[in-house]
Protein backbone atom coordinates (compact mmCIF):
# COMPACT_ATOMS: atom_id res chain seq x y z
CA UNK A 1 0.00 0.00 0.00
CA UNK A 2 1.31 3.42 -0.82
CA UNK A 3 0.17 6.67 0.80
CA UNK A 4 0.36 10.13 -0.70
CA UNK A 5 -0.42 13.45 -0.98
CA UNK A 6 -1.60 14.87 -4.48
CA UNK A 7 -2.28 18.83 -4.77
CA UNK A 8 -4.12 18.05 -1.26
CA UNK A 9 -6.22 15.16 -2.66
CA UNK A 10 -4.92 11.93 -0.63
CA UNK A 11 -4.19 9.13 -3.11
CA UNK A 12 -4.50 5.68 -1.81
CA UNK A 13 -2.89 3.01 -3.76
CA UNK A 14 -3.00 -0.89 -3.34
CA UNK A 15 0.01 -2.27 -6.27
CA UNK A 16 0.05 -5.68 -5.34
CA UNK A 17 -4.02 -5.88 -5.62
CA UNK A 18 -6.17 -5.78 -8.58
CA UNK A 19 -9.54 -6.83 -9.35
CA UNK A 20 -11.45 -10.60 -9.92
CA UNK A 21 -12.43 -11.93 -13.45
CA UNK A 22 -15.82 -12.74 -12.59
CA UNK A 23 -16.45 -16.62 -11.66
CA UNK A 24 -18.42 -17.26 -15.20
CA UNK A 25 -14.66 -16.69 -16.46
CA UNK A 26 -12.54 -18.49 -14.07
CA UNK A 27 -15.35 -20.96 -12.39
CA UNK A 28 -12.90 -21.09 -9.76
CA UNK A 29 -14.69 -20.97 -5.98
CA UNK A 30 -13.61 -18.35 -3.64
CA UNK A 31 -11.10 -16.74 -3.20
CA UNK A 32 -9.56 -17.21 -6.51
CA UNK A 33 -6.37 -14.69 -5.70
CA UNK A 34 -4.16 -14.39 -2.17
CA UNK A 35 -5.88 -10.89 -1.97
CA UNK A 36 -9.14 -12.24 -1.24
CA UNK A 37 -8.30 -14.00 1.81
CA UNK A 38 -7.89 -10.70 3.93
CA UNK A 39 -9.71 -11.46 6.79
CA UNK A 40 -12.50 -8.62 7.64
CA UNK A 41 -12.61 -6.90 11.05
CA UNK A 42 -16.22 -7.78 11.39
CA UNK A 43 -18.22 -11.21 10.87
CA UNK A 44 -21.79 -11.41 9.73
CA UNK A 45 -23.92 -13.89 11.23
CA UNK A 46 -24.74 -17.22 9.15
CA UNK A 47 -28.55 -17.63 10.42
CA UNK A 48 -30.44 -14.70 9.87
CA UNK A 49 -32.82 -13.09 13.07
CA UNK A 50 -35.21 -11.93 10.22
CA UNK A 51 -36.86 -13.35 6.97
CA UNK A 52 -39.14 -11.79 4.96
CA UNK A 53 -41.09 -13.60 1.62
CA UNK A 54 -40.45 -17.47 0.55
CA UNK A 55 -42.82 -20.47 0.13
CA UNK A 56 -45.90 -20.14 2.81
CA UNK A 57 -45.00 -16.53 3.82
CA UNK A 58 -47.30 -13.92 3.43
CA UNK A 59 -45.40 -11.85 1.63
CA UNK A 60 -44.44 -13.27 -1.69
CA UNK A 61 -41.39 -11.08 -3.13
CA UNK A 62 -40.50 -10.38 -6.56
CA UNK A 63 -37.56 -12.16 -7.27
CA UNK A 64 -36.66 -9.14 -9.82
CA UNK A 65 -36.26 -6.00 -6.99
CA UNK A 66 -37.37 -6.11 -3.49
CA UNK A 67 -36.16 -3.85 -0.79
CA UNK A 68 -37.05 -3.56 3.13
CA UNK A 69 -36.84 -0.09 4.97
CA UNK A 70 -37.34 0.01 9.23
CA UNK A 71 -39.10 3.23 9.70
CA UNK A 72 -39.10 4.98 13.77
CA UNK A 73 -42.35 3.03 14.02
CA UNK A 74 -40.62 -0.37 14.22
CA UNK A 75 -42.79 -0.89 11.07
CA UNK A 76 -41.39 -2.12 7.99
CA UNK A 77 -41.76 -0.87 4.64
CA UNK A 78 -41.01 -3.07 1.37
CA UNK A 79 -40.82 -1.98 -1.77
CA UNK A 80 -41.71 -4.84 -4.20
CA UNK A 81 -42.10 -5.11 -8.12
CA UNK A 82 -45.57 -2.88 -8.44
CA UNK A 83 -46.10 -2.25 -4.94
CA UNK A 84 -45.07 -0.56 -1.68
CA UNK A 85 -45.70 -3.43 1.78
CA UNK A 86 -46.65 -2.07 5.39
CA UNK A 87 -45.28 -4.64 7.58
CA UNK A 88 -45.09 -5.29 11.52
CA UNK A 89 -42.21 -6.88 13.12
CA UNK A 90 -44.02 -10.12 12.67
CA UNK A 91 -44.19 -9.74 8.99
CA UNK A 92 -47.51 -9.29 8.97
CA UNK A 93 -48.72 -7.48 6.33
CA UNK A 94 -50.90 -3.99 7.56
CA UNK A 95 -51.13 -2.25 4.15
CA UNK A 96 -50.47 -1.95 0.61
CA UNK A 97 -50.06 0.50 -2.08
CA UNK A 98 -49.54 0.72 -5.51
CA UNK A 99 -50.39 -1.59 -8.13
CA UNK A 100 -49.01 -1.96 -12.02
CA UNK A 101 -49.70 0.82 -14.28
CA UNK A 102 -48.68 3.89 -15.84
CA UNK A 103 -50.41 6.46 -13.88
CA UNK A 104 -49.71 8.28 -10.31
CA UNK A 105 -49.13 6.28 -7.72
CA UNK A 106 -48.61 2.73 -9.59
CA UNK A 107 -45.88 1.20 -10.79
CA UNK A 108 -43.83 -0.44 -13.93
CA UNK A 109 -41.59 -2.59 -12.03
CA UNK A 110 -39.84 -0.92 -9.63
CA UNK A 111 -36.33 -1.07 -9.96
CA UNK A 112 -35.15 1.34 -7.12
CA UNK A 113 -36.39 2.82 -3.63
CA UNK A 114 -35.11 4.54 -0.70
CA UNK A 115 -36.11 6.31 2.40
CA UNK A 116 -34.98 9.94 3.05
CA UNK A 117 -35.41 11.86 6.84
CA UNK A 118 -38.37 11.32 8.23
CA UNK A 119 -39.60 7.69 6.89
CA UNK A 120 -40.68 9.25 3.38
CA UNK A 121 -39.83 6.68 1.05
CA UNK A 122 -38.89 7.27 -2.71
CA UNK A 123 -39.45 4.63 -5.61
CA UNK A 124 -38.29 4.42 -9.19
CA UNK A 125 -39.47 2.37 -11.68
CA UNK A 126 -38.71 0.99 -15.33
CA UNK A 127 -40.77 4.08 -16.71
CA UNK A 128 -37.97 6.40 -15.23
CA UNK A 129 -40.90 7.94 -12.78
CA UNK A 130 -39.62 9.10 -8.91
CA UNK A 131 -42.86 8.78 -6.65
CA UNK A 132 -42.95 9.85 -3.27
CA UNK A 133 -45.10 7.68 -0.47
CA UNK A 134 -45.39 8.66 3.04
CA UNK A 135 -44.42 6.11 6.29
CA UNK A 136 -48.26 4.87 5.79
CA UNK A 137 -48.03 4.15 2.29
CA UNK A 138 -49.84 7.56 1.27
CA UNK A 139 -48.97 8.41 -2.13
CA UNK A 140 -47.64 12.02 -2.37
CA UNK A 141 -46.62 12.04 -6.37
CA UNK A 142 -45.43 11.04 -8.96
CA UNK A 143 -42.58 12.88 -11.17
CA UNK A 144 -41.56 11.24 -14.77
CA UNK A 145 -38.17 13.23 -16.01
CA UNK A 146 -37.46 12.18 -19.73
CA UNK A 147 -33.71 11.32 -18.38
CA UNK A 148 -31.49 8.59 -16.64
CA UNK A 149 -32.12 7.99 -13.08
CA UNK A 150 -29.11 6.71 -11.83
CA UNK A 151 -30.16 3.62 -9.84
CA UNK A 152 -28.31 3.85 -6.00
CA UNK A 153 -28.09 7.63 -6.19
CA UNK A 154 -30.86 8.41 -3.53
CA UNK A 155 -29.69 10.67 -0.44
CA UNK A 156 -30.86 10.96 3.04
CA UNK A 157 -33.07 14.18 1.38
CA UNK A 158 -34.69 12.36 -1.47
CA UNK A 159 -32.51 13.83 -3.77
CA UNK A 160 -30.98 11.44 -7.15
CA UNK A 161 -28.64 11.78 -9.74
CA UNK A 162 -29.77 11.88 -13.61
CA UNK A 163 -27.60 11.36 -16.61
CA UNK A 164 -27.76 14.32 -19.24
CA UNK A 165 -27.46 12.63 -22.19
CA UNK A 166 -27.12 8.53 -23.15
CA UNK A 167 -27.55 6.50 -20.05
CA UNK A 168 -24.67 3.99 -22.16
CA UNK A 169 -22.31 5.16 -24.27
CA UNK A 170 -20.55 2.37 -27.17
CA UNK A 171 -16.91 1.11 -25.85
CA UNK A 172 -14.47 3.01 -27.52
CA UNK A 173 -12.17 1.49 -29.76
CA UNK A 174 -9.08 2.27 -27.69
CA UNK A 175 -11.01 1.22 -24.75
CA UNK A 176 -10.58 4.12 -22.87
CA UNK A 177 -12.95 6.12 -20.00
CA UNK A 178 -15.67 8.13 -21.53
CA UNK A 179 -17.59 11.10 -19.05
CA UNK A 180 -20.68 12.70 -19.10
CA UNK A 181 -22.79 15.32 -17.45
CA UNK A 182 -24.57 14.38 -13.89
CA UNK A 183 -27.27 16.06 -12.79
CA UNK A 184 -28.70 16.02 -8.98
CA UNK A 185 -31.96 16.40 -8.91
CA UNK A 186 -34.83 17.22 -5.68
CA UNK A 187 -37.33 14.27 -5.71
CA UNK A 188 -39.62 16.81 -7.19
CA UNK A 189 -37.98 16.62 -10.03
CA UNK A 190 -35.91 19.73 -10.30
CA UNK A 191 -32.12 20.79 -10.52
CA UNK A 192 -30.59 21.00 -7.26
CA UNK A 193 -26.92 21.26 -8.87
CA UNK A 194 -25.00 20.63 -11.71
CA UNK A 195 -22.72 17.77 -10.27
CA UNK A 196 -20.29 18.01 -13.54
CA UNK A 197 -19.06 15.17 -16.12
CA UNK A 198 -18.23 12.10 -13.93
CA UNK A 199 -17.47 8.69 -15.79
CA UNK A 200 -20.20 7.24 -17.70
CA UNK A 201 -21.34 3.41 -18.49
CA UNK A 202 -19.84 2.23 -21.29
CA UNK A 203 -20.96 -1.25 -23.46
CA UNK A 204 -19.43 -3.88 -25.51
CA UNK A 205 -21.73 -6.36 -26.67
CA UNK A 206 -23.43 -8.06 -23.41
CA UNK A 207 -20.83 -6.06 -21.29
CA UNK A 208 -21.54 -3.00 -19.20
CA UNK A 209 -18.57 -1.08 -17.61
CA UNK A 210 -21.04 0.85 -15.17
CA UNK A 211 -20.15 3.23 -12.63
CA UNK A 212 -21.51 3.20 -9.08
CA UNK A 213 -22.25 6.19 -7.15
CA UNK A 214 -23.25 6.09 -3.22
CA UNK A 215 -23.62 8.20 -0.23
CA UNK A 216 -21.45 9.02 2.85
CA UNK A 217 -22.97 11.14 4.70
CA UNK A 218 -22.63 14.44 2.33
CA UNK A 219 -19.48 13.10 0.22
CA UNK A 220 -20.78 11.50 -2.79
CA UNK A 221 -18.41 8.54 -3.20
CA UNK A 222 -17.62 7.36 -7.16
CA UNK A 223 -16.69 3.97 -8.53
CA UNK A 224 -15.26 4.86 -12.00
CA UNK A 225 -16.39 1.92 -13.51
CA UNK A 226 -13.61 1.48 -16.11
CA UNK A 227 -10.62 0.91 -13.03
CA UNK A 228 -10.47 -0.21 -9.89
CA UNK A 229 -11.02 3.39 -8.26
CA UNK A 230 -13.20 4.89 -5.94
CA UNK A 231 -13.12 8.98 -5.48
CA UNK A 232 -14.63 10.59 -2.24
CA UNK A 233 -16.30 14.05 -3.33
CA UNK A 234 -16.64 16.92 -1.38
CA UNK A 235 -20.29 19.00 -1.24
CA UNK A 236 -17.78 21.89 -2.73
CA UNK A 237 -16.75 19.46 -5.71
CA UNK A 238 -13.41 19.25 -4.53
CA UNK A 239 -11.72 15.70 -4.02
CA UNK A 240 -10.89 14.65 -0.71
CA UNK A 241 -9.56 10.73 -1.51
CA UNK A 242 -8.86 8.59 -4.23
CA UNK A 243 -7.99 4.84 -3.93
CA UNK A 244 -6.86 2.51 -6.56
CA UNK A 245 -6.04 -0.78 -7.22
CA UNK A 246 -2.79 -0.91 -9.48
CA UNK A 247 -1.82 -4.22 -9.82
CA UNK A 248 -2.15 -5.80 -13.88
CA UNK A 249 -5.53 -5.69 -15.17
CA UNK A 250 -4.83 -7.71 -18.26
CA UNK A 251 -7.67 -7.66 -20.98
CA UNK A 252 -10.22 -9.85 -22.08
CA UNK A 253 -8.96 -12.39 -24.40
CA UNK A 254 -10.18 -13.76 -27.53
CA UNK A 255 -10.95 -17.40 -25.87
CA UNK A 256 -12.76 -15.04 -23.12
CA UNK A 257 -15.12 -13.16 -25.45
CA UNK A 258 -15.79 -16.62 -27.38
CA UNK A 259 -16.74 -17.79 -23.75
CA UNK A 260 -19.43 -15.02 -23.42
CA UNK A 261 -20.76 -15.52 -26.93
CA UNK A 262 -21.27 -19.17 -26.62
CA UNK A 263 -23.19 -18.04 -23.54
CA UNK A 264 -25.04 -15.47 -25.18
CA UNK A 265 -26.20 -17.69 -28.55
CA UNK A 266 -29.42 -19.96 -27.15
CA UNK A 267 -29.09 -23.76 -27.66
CA UNK A 268 -30.89 -25.29 -30.69
CA UNK A 269 -29.74 -21.70 -32.51
CA UNK A 270 -29.08 -21.78 -36.22
CA UNK A 271 -25.99 -20.45 -38.01
CA UNK A 272 -27.58 -17.65 -38.68
CA UNK A 273 -28.89 -16.77 -35.47
CA UNK A 274 -25.12 -17.12 -34.18
CA UNK A 275 -23.87 -14.63 -36.36
CA UNK A 276 -26.46 -12.53 -35.20
CA UNK A 277 -25.48 -12.87 -32.37
CA UNK A 278 -21.56 -12.59 -33.03
CA UNK A 279 -22.31 -9.11 -34.96
CA UNK A 280 -24.26 -7.86 -31.58
CA UNK A 281 -21.45 -8.78 -29.54
CA UNK A 282 -18.56 -7.46 -31.76
CA UNK A 283 -15.16 -7.72 -31.66
CA UNK A 284 -13.02 -8.47 -28.35
CA UNK A 285 -12.58 -5.05 -26.38
CA UNK A 286 -9.60 -3.54 -25.85
CA UNK A 287 -10.14 -4.06 -21.81
CA UNK A 288 -10.19 -5.91 -18.90
CA UNK A 289 -13.70 -6.80 -17.52
CA UNK A 290 -15.57 -4.47 -15.23
CA UNK A 291 -13.58 -4.37 -11.78
CA UNK A 292 -16.81 -4.20 -9.26
CA UNK A 293 -20.37 -4.06 -9.17
CA UNK A 294 -22.72 -2.74 -7.20
CA UNK A 295 -21.54 -0.25 -4.04
CA UNK A 296 -23.10 0.66 -0.33
CA UNK A 297 -22.37 2.81 2.07
CA UNK A 298 -22.69 2.12 5.87
CA UNK A 299 -23.33 4.37 8.88
CA UNK A 300 -19.39 3.82 9.76
CA UNK A 301 -18.66 5.41 6.44
CA UNK A 302 -17.70 2.19 5.22
CA UNK A 303 -17.61 1.24 1.64
CA UNK A 304 -18.44 -1.76 0.03
CA UNK A 305 -17.93 -2.38 -3.37
CA UNK A 306 -18.91 -5.99 -4.80
CA UNK A 307 -17.43 -8.02 -7.28
CA UNK A 308 -18.65 -7.64 -11.17
CA UNK A 309 -20.88 -10.18 -12.03
CA UNK A 310 -21.09 -11.47 -8.22
CA UNK A 311 -22.83 -9.69 -5.64
CA UNK A 312 -22.28 -12.10 -3.15
CA UNK A 313 -18.47 -11.26 -2.94
CA UNK A 314 -17.37 -7.90 -1.60
CA UNK A 315 -14.61 -5.69 -0.62
CA UNK A 316 -14.97 -3.34 2.85
CA UNK A 317 -12.91 0.14 2.69
CA UNK A 318 -12.97 2.53 5.42
CA UNK A 319 -13.60 6.28 5.18
CA UNK A 320 -9.67 7.10 4.68
CA UNK A 321 -9.32 4.27 2.05
CA UNK A 322 -7.83 1.50 4.20
CA UNK A 323 -8.90 -1.86 2.90
CA UNK A 324 -10.78 -3.30 6.16
CA UNK A 325 -11.63 -6.88 4.18
CA UNK A 326 -13.05 -8.86 1.70
CA UNK A 327 -15.41 -11.90 2.16
CA UNK A 328 -17.80 -13.70 0.34
CA UNK A 329 -21.98 -14.40 1.66
CA UNK A 330 -23.26 -17.68 1.47
CA UNK A 331 -25.16 -18.60 -1.70
CA UNK A 332 -23.65 -16.75 -5.12
CA UNK A 333 -24.79 -15.42 -8.21
CA UNK A 334 -27.01 -14.04 -9.63
CA UNK A 335 -29.26 -15.08 -6.05
CA UNK A 336 -27.52 -13.34 -3.63
CA UNK A 337 -26.72 -9.43 -3.07
CA UNK A 338 -26.66 -7.32 -0.25
CA UNK A 339 -29.56 -4.45 -0.11
CA UNK A 340 -28.35 -2.35 2.49
CA UNK A 341 -25.80 -2.20 5.77
CA UNK A 342 -27.69 -1.25 8.82
CA UNK A 343 -25.79 -0.30 12.33
CA UNK A 344 -25.43 -3.80 13.38
CA UNK A 345 -27.21 -5.47 10.41
CA UNK A 346 -26.97 -6.52 6.76
CA UNK A 347 -30.29 -6.90 4.74
CA UNK A 348 -29.54 -9.46 2.12
CA UNK A 349 -31.49 -10.38 -0.96
CA UNK A 350 -31.27 -13.91 -1.94
CA UNK A 351 -33.18 -16.98 -3.29
CA UNK A 352 -34.06 -20.45 -1.56
CA UNK A 353 -33.96 -23.86 -3.18
CA UNK A 354 -37.74 -23.44 -4.48
CA UNK A 355 -37.16 -19.91 -6.16
CA UNK A 356 -38.30 -17.70 -3.85
CA UNK A 357 -37.17 -14.49 -2.88
CA UNK A 358 -36.25 -14.08 0.54
CA UNK A 359 -35.49 -10.40 2.39
CA UNK A 360 -33.05 -11.64 4.98
CA UNK A 361 -31.49 -9.88 7.93
CA UNK A 362 -28.23 -10.90 9.66
CA UNK A 363 -26.28 -9.32 12.30
CA UNK A 364 -23.07 -7.32 11.80
CA UNK A 365 -20.69 -8.09 14.27
CA UNK A 366 -17.44 -5.67 15.05
CA UNK A 367 -14.55 -7.11 15.97
CA UNK A 368 -12.51 -5.51 18.75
Amino acid sequence: MRIRDSAGIRIVEYPSLSPEKPPFITGSPFPQQGWARIDANFSIDTVPYRDIGGSGNEIELDPVYSAAFGLSSDRTMIADANRLILADSANRILSVSGRRGSGPGEFQQVLDACRTIGDTVLTVDALRRVSVWTAKGKHIRTVQKDVPIVLGSCDRRGQFLSVDGPAVLRMPADGGQRFVEYVLRSSDGKVVEIVGKLPGALMAGIIVWDPAFAWSDDELVIATGRTYELIWRRPDRTIRQIVRFTGPAPYITEAEWETLLAGAVPRGSTPENRKWVEGTMGPTPRAPFPPHGIMKTDPQRRVWLSDFADASRWTVFSHDGMLVGRFKLKGGPPFTSIVEIGKDYVQVRESDPEGFTHLRFYRLRERR
